[in-house]
């Protein structure tokens, strides 16, 4: 029940934020969050209850950082990562672990890049980035993994431009470049025909 009202929460602050509502936005957040907190004292570190939480900390950074309240919005930001890296520590490196915790490195490069700190911007891209190689070791050039890695290298190349340094951005634009080329083909092949006496 404190869970199902925690995502009815969060998805009304997701239509208050969409319509420029952003006090009532925060405010449906915060209780959403409070209720995720409840559920963590009571359940204790659940991979369940550690995501929810994350996610409600990334939504509430969003919305505090639509109103300028950068502090606050720096601390659920990292809050949230926190927890996807716990996640990653008791469950291991599977494929939507890795792929959350990525995105959450993205959100907080692209707070840090917003900020103006282009350091910490980079050093989150390149985070992603990796964790991003690494899904594509494991489950190969799907469109998702190609999509997400030229995204990230989009971001690392944007910042590198921005801390001076054209040889780091151009190498991004390059690789970029390549993976949309290759999505492009991978997304009209058309799916590999059945074996012999199997159905589609």
């Amino acid at each position: 029940t404190l869970r199902d009202l925690s995502v009815s929460l969060d998805r009304l602050g997701d239509v208050e934020r969409q319509a420029h509502h952003l006090p009532s936005a925060t405010v449906a957040y915060c209780e959403s969050l409070e209720l995720s907190r409840q559920l963590r004292a009571s359940l204790g570190d659940t991979p369940q209850v550690l995501r929810d939480v994350s996610v409600s900390l990334n939504k509430l950074g969003n919305v505090e950082r639509d109103v300028g309240n950068l502090s606050s919005a720096a601390a659920a930001y990292r809050e949230s990562l926190k927890l996807d890296r716990q996640l990653r520590a008791s469950l291991g490196d599977l494929p939507h672990v890795l792929r959350y915790l990525s995105i959450n490195l993205n959100t907080l490069g692209d707070f840090e890049r917003e900020a103006g700190n282009f350091p910490a911007a980079a050093a989150a891209y390149r985070e992603s980035l990796e964790l991003r190689r690494q899904l594509r070791a494991s489950l190969g050039d799907t469109p998702q993994t190609l999509r997400d890695l030229s995204i990230s290298l989009d971001r690392l190349g944007d910042v590198e431009a921005e801390m001076g340094n054209p040889a780091g951005a151009e190498a991004a634009r390059l690789e970029r470049q390549e993976l949309l080329a290759q999505l492009e083909r991978v997304s009209t092949e058309p799916p590999p025909a059945p074996d012999i006496g199997q159905s589609p």
